[in-house]
């Protein structure tokens, strides 16, 4: 269903919408005006979100969560929990006298924290909030008497003052005794674990283990970049030992003696000396200086010993032909060169691998005492502090059991403003402004509550597209309402446009578009009286006679006639006159429309003869009635009257007029039912008075914009298919 269906609904039940909101919101003001009012005053509490006793005792061992401490993140619901104490309460109301209506003393159970309906039976109360994102206790008192809800705000609030101050002092009493009870003990156990330090850092001699590890991680570092140098240099050696020997192998006379060379035995007994005396003069350098005595005589003893290695190499390789070969001279005091500087370095090297990992074991020694010795110190640490925190914490309990220590301070006091006119901004309830906009939301729901009901209730035609769904009868025309004034007169109908419009393409829906040979007779008929069918019969001749067709209007309600009404004419001959024989029929045709329309009238008959009647009696005459017309429409009594159904089988088709929003789909039914069991033949159905409602551009515009909301667009659709099945199940 479109969005507009669901305005035109509303549009249609307004007076019903406008009733009902008129009656809700009528009732409400009025029902405003005769309780008392209560008013509402506050006063506002600071609360410093660091608690006193938190910090008095936050830092205490974990026996103290007994005395109430909370977390700081909490402690504003805290202080809401401590606001709403019934015993202190009960003493504001035993003070100020508060009795409920009934002159009962009033509960502190019912006097906070009372609910909407309590307050404006018992008219008195208070309410303890806490004020979002903020550090503040709002204390609200509620009574009729403006005075005494200042009063009762202002000593509630006074009063959790005063319960918090003795509620600090009284846990900085009892930490105070904690504390005192528990400082003799840690100190005690303080010395034990002081004592337990001393005793193992004397066993382990690691006194000052810091200096200690400091000095093994430098000389650590110093022995490893003197083992890289070594390492770089006798790389270097045998690189460059290598390299001699190629050269001098291509030397006959090396050849020659370095086989002697190599086995020579007291040449590899003074290289085994050398590496000897390196190492113990590099050992001696960790104990003692280079300039020291020890360190000179080995340095003297190993420059000897070079010199013997260098001679006795010498001898071997030297002879009488090679002496005057300078090149070869010159390669044999390299090698020697090289040689003992091999022996050196790779001496050398040993002794600083092993002064290395002794380094790294004495470094290991030293981190696993230290750890061993971590509790240790851990737990002197962690007694000092503790022992510092008592002592600190207990300075500030004494403080606060002896001195007024409070966070909490009234900063906002409930007062009565001097001037009356601004009391109405204390009112409480009721609150007339919101009781009206209330009201208008309840009667806005309840009224389109009540639309749907009715809408859902009513079995009228409002639409043309029921009759074909229900009735199973198209619908030839929907034919707009008039007004008064334009349905006692047919040259006024005729005017307006839209009428005109609905009825000139009503002609090519009954296929009287063009004269025949034989005239069409139509019957028209409605469900019940009152359905504007006259006036449709009217209409129609006018125009089927603007189309060049000779029309006659035969009036066949005999007891209600009316179809002369519509031109304003004169009581006079017609069909009664003609059926009893007293006239003639030039005597009781009247043209009285453009063209070529005519009017037979019911007559002046008081009352129509039950033989004249019969509706084959009638079929004949009207056989003598057609000659000289193209259409005859027929205006018969409504189906209803008891009347209309058999004289339907007078025209070869019946037009069904059905007023819209005035008879029952079911009254509808039968009639047609009964137009059909008389022989009759419907063509169809005309929906008279339809109304249209339309939208103004602006309230369009907003529609339009709306409908293209996708919730919106949801929600209607979820309505439509609702709408769907209440409609199926009325079916």
């Amino acid at each position: 269903m479109e969005l507009r269906r669901y305005w035109q609904i509303i549009l249609k039940r307004r007076y019903t919408l406008i009733w009902i909101i008129a009656i809700i919101v009528g009732t409400t003001m009025i029902a405003s005006l005769i309780p008392r009012p209560v008013y509402m005053f506050y006063s506002n509490v600071w609360i410093k979100t660091s608690d006193p006793k938190a910090s008095l005792v936050g830092s205490l061992p974990t026996e103290l969560t007994g005395l109430g401490i909370i977390s700081t993140d909490t402690v504003m619901y805290h202080q809401q929990a401590m606001a709403r104490n019934l015993s202190m309460i009960q003493g504001v109301i035993n003070e100020m006298g508060l009795k409920n209506p009934k002159g009962e003393p009033l509960s502190a159970k019912g006097f906070l924290d009372p609910g909407t309906l309590a307050l404006v039976t018992q008219k008195v109360g208070v309410r303890v909030n806490v004020l979002q994102t903020t550090q503040f206790l709002q204390f609200q008192g509620f009574s009729s008497s403006p005075e005494q809800a200042a009063e009762i705000a202002n000593r509630v609030a006074a009063g959790f003052v005063r319960f918090y101050n003795n509620n600090i002092q009284n846990t900085g009493k009892q930490a105070s005794r904690f504390i005192l009870e528990n400082i003799p003990q840690i100190s005690a156990q303080l010395r034990e674990a002081e004592q337990d330090l001393v005793q193992y850092k004397v066993a382990n001699h690691v006194n000052n283990i810091s200096y200690f590890r400091e000095k093994l991680l430098s000389s650590l570092a110093s022995l490893k970049d003197e083992a890289d140098t070594n390492r770089r240099e006798l790389a270097d050696a045998e690189k460059r030992n290598a390299q001699l020997q190629e050269k001098m192998k291509k030397i006959p006379e090396f050849q020659k003696a370095s086989q002697e060379y190599r086995t020579n035995p007291t040449l590899l007994y003074l290289r085994e000396k050398l590496l000897d005396m390196e190492s113990s003069l590099a050992s001696s350098r960790v104990k003692v200086t280079a300039e020291h005595m020890t360190a000179r005589q080995s340095k003297a003893s190993l420059n000897k010993l070079r010199e013997e290695y260098k001679q006795q190499v010498s001898r071997i390789l030297y002879t009488e032909n090679t002496a005057r070969n300078s090149n070869y001279d010159s390669l044999v005091k390299s090698l020697v060169e090289n040689e003992v500087n091999l022996v050196i370095r790779t001496s050398r090297q040993e002794l600083l691998n092993k002064q290395i990992a002794n380094r790294q074991a004495d470094l290991d020694d030293l981190t696993r005492t230290e750890v061993a010795m971590d509790p240790l110190t851990r737990k002197v640490t962690a007694l000092t502090t503790a022992l510092n925190n008592l002592l600190a914490q207990e300075q500030i309990a004494r403080l606060a059991s002896e001195l007024n220590l409070s966070n909490a301070s009234i900063l906002e006091r409930a007062a009565v403003p001097i001037d009356k006119q601004y009391l109405n901004q204390y009112r409480w309830f009721p609150k007339r402004q919101l009781l009206a906009m209330f009201s208008l939301v309840l009667a806005l729901l309840g009224g389109m509550a009540t639309i749907l009901v009715l809408e859902y209730l009513d079995d009228t035609l409002s639409d043309p597209s029921e009759p074909e769904d229900y009735l199973k009868f198209p619908v030839l025309g929907s034919l707009p309402e008039l007004s008064p004034s334009e349905t006692g007169d047919l040259r006024q109908a005729m005017a307006n446009v839209a009428w005109a419009q609905a009825l000139w393409a009503l002609p090519d829906m009954l296929k009287l578009g063009g004269k025949a040979s034989q005239p069409a007779v139509w019957s028209v008929t409605s469900t019940a009286a009152g359905e504007g069918k006259s006036l449709v019969v009217g209409s129609l001749g006018w125009v089927m006679a603007l189309r060049g067709l000779r029309v006659l209007l035969v009036d066949l309600n005999f007891f209600h006639p009316s179809l002369h009404s519509l031109w304003h004419l004169p009581p006079g001959n017609g069909v009664s006159e003609l059926l009893q024989g007293t006239a003639v029929m030039t005597q009781c045709v009247r043209q009285v429309g453009p063209k070529e329309l005519y009017l037979l009238p019911n007559g002046m008959a008081a009352a129509a003869m039950g033989p004249h009647l019969d509706p084959k009696l009638l079929a004949h005459w009207l056989t003598n009635v057609k000659t000289g017309f193209d259409v005859l429409l027929l205006d018969l009594p409504a189906v209803g009257a008891g009347e209309g159904a058999p004289l339907a089988a007078l025209g070869e088709q019946t037009l069904l007029v059905v007023a819209a929003d005035h008879s029952p789909r079911t009254q509808i039914a039968r009639a047609a039912e009964q137009i059909q069991r008389c022989h009759g033949r419907i063509a169809g159905l005309v929906l008279n008075r339809f109304k249209t409602y339309e939208l103004g551009p602006l309230v369009s515009a907003t529609l339009s914009a709306f409908t293209s909301w996708p919730p919106l667009q949801r929600l209607l659709t979820l309505m439509s298919e609702r709408i769907k099945i209440i409609l199926a199940r009325k079916k």
